[in-house]
């Protein structure tokens, strides 16, 4: 519907009563089902139709999964203009079911607050799926941790858990630190600007990847620059010299993968 175009585009509401809008409308006459509406109809009696819509289904989709239970999500972000959100999804077997957005920006970000706002969430939960979430799902922050067990206490149940993917994150941000790394992304990058500002060098790279892969294969950039390192990432030669090498540790990779198979 119109009401769904205009909210998952972003677009505001005033753009239906813009000129260039109703001269595309004009456009669509020759349908007689559509009549253009007005802004107040769209963002109130529409919005609030596709609203009831919604929240009809997803009380279908909660109904249909109560047995096999629920997880609950909550992650933060700040907009460009500096505004903090918490967001709140619900995941089930068939899909995830979006709670809520809430605009925490200027509220403390300790653990009682967090705690706080988890509560409130599942309070306006049905009964049976406030029963139904086994697990809650966030970042790892101190403020986080200490919102678990308050959480835990309060919701028996259930078992409170950190983010992998934050983990992970954090994780690679540290080995991006090291010094040894660094160095080592100083050196593959260079050694991929060399390779990308030499055609020949790059078409015998993109010849031998393919033909180890599939003789049709389109090798793109990134991919060149992500298999480099393989080609010795330590080499400075330039000219035939340069291509040599590249050329035999890609050589020695293929004698490599073959033993293994």
């Amino acid at each position: 519907t119109i009401v769904f175009f205009f909210f998952a585009n972003n677009i505001p509401f005033r753009v239906i009563e813009s000129s260039s809008f109703l001269r595309a409308i004009q456009l669509t006459k020759k349908v007689q089902s559509h009549k253009p509406h007005g802004r107040r109809t769209l963002s109130l009696t529409d919005l609030d139709k596709a609203n009831a819509e919604a929240n009809m289904w997803k009380s279908e989709v909660m109904n249909t999964n109560l047995e096999f239970g629920f997880a609950l999500t909550g992650d933060g972000y700040k907009s460009k203009k500096k505004v903090k959100y918490n967001n709140y999804i619900l995941l089930s077997v068939d899909c995830p079911l979006f709670l809520g957005l809430r605009d925490v920006t200027g509220e403390p970000g300790d653990g009682e607050a967090v705690f706080s706002e988890f509560a409130e969430v599942q309070a306006g939960l049905p009964p049976e799926v406030q029963d139904a979430i086994f697990l809650g799902i966030t970042d790892t922050p101190s403020v986080n941790r200490k919102a678990w067990g308050l959480l835990m206490k309060k919701y028996t149940r259930q078992c409170l858990i950190g983010c992998m993917a934050q983990e992970n994150s954090l994780l690679l941000n540290d080995i991006v630190k090291m010094p040894c790394t660094a160095h080592l992304h100083s050196l593959c990058s260079k050694l991929y600007k060399r390779v990308m500002n030499h055609g020949d060098c790059l078409s015998l790279f993109r010849e031998k990847v393919a033909a180890h892969f599939d003789e049709k294969a389109k090798v793109p950039p990134h991919f060149v620059r992500s298999h480099l390192a393989i080609a010795g990432s330590t080499s400075t030669a330039t000219g035939k010299r340069g291509k040599l090498q590249v050329h035999r540790a890609l050589q020695a990779r293929r004698h490599a993968h073959d033993v293994r198979v």
